[in-house]
């Protein structure tokens, strides 16, 4: 019995190990985007700004040009830093799963024009890291995929915990998955997350939707 928990705490560990060195490097990636990219296309669109200021001594031909350059800075600024807070949401840490959700299914919505309902226990509260993280991820995962492939216009998110496990439901109300259709990389990555927690993550498809479907184990990660 004793060895049978022995392999298990070391499992959870290894798992919460490669989880943690994974975030590290979307860490350190979110901040060079943010420090010096994002920081110099902010100069970039500061100087435009500015120069448009004297536009009118431009042909206009020169004044489109420099109208388009600036709107264009601005776009990609805002790219870089949606992408920075994806790859590093800090609310996740410092305000737990619940938080961090609310502002990515609010900026989702945004960008994308897609409604996404989330439902979230009431008795949820703070979850180790771990567990946190990978929800986290296999969310935007499936919301991105719903926005590029499922053409449906709406999402559900549902977060439900009991005393053994925590579980996650994604819906859509799109065309569904072919069954010829080729599993992709981001499907076999929230496996590969979801496994890493001694948990698993089921598909159920059809025309009219799809849902994702994740169960954690809590008493393994905690």
């Amino acid at each position: 019995m004793a060895e049978g928990r022995n392999i298990t705490d070391r499992k959870r560990v290894e798992a919460e190990i490669a989880i943690t060195n994974e975030e590290l490097q979307r860490l350190r990636l979110a901040r060079e985007l943010h420090d010096t990219t994002a920081q110099a296309l902010a100069v970039l669109c500061w100087n435009l700004s500015f120069m448009n200021q004297s536009a009118d001594v431009l042909n206009p031909s020169a004044r489109e040009a420099l109208t388009e350059s600036a709107a264009l800075a601005q776009r990609c600024l805002q790219e870089i830093r949606t992408v920075s807070y994806q790859l590093h949401p800090l609310e996740l840490k410092e305000l737990g799963l619940e938080a961090a959700l609310s502002r990515y299914v609010h900026g989702f919505t945004r960008r994308n024009g897609i409604q996404v309902e989330v439902e979230v226990a009431s008795n949820l509260g703070r979850l180790p890291e771990a567990i946190e993280t990978t929800v986290f991820r296999v969310v935007q995962e499936c919301l991105t995929n719903i926005h590029r492939h499922s053409g449906s216009t709406t999402a559900r998110v549902r977060l439900i915990r009991d005393n053994s496990n925590l579980v996650l439901e994604v819906e859509d109300a799109g065309h569904g998955i072919r069954d010829d259709a080729p599993t992709g990389v981001g499907v076999a990555s929230m496996r590969e997350r979801v496994r890493q927690l001694n948990g698993r993550l089921e598909i159920a498809t059809q025309p009219g939707g799809t849902t994702i479907n994740v169960t954690i184990p809590l008493s393994v990660s905690e």
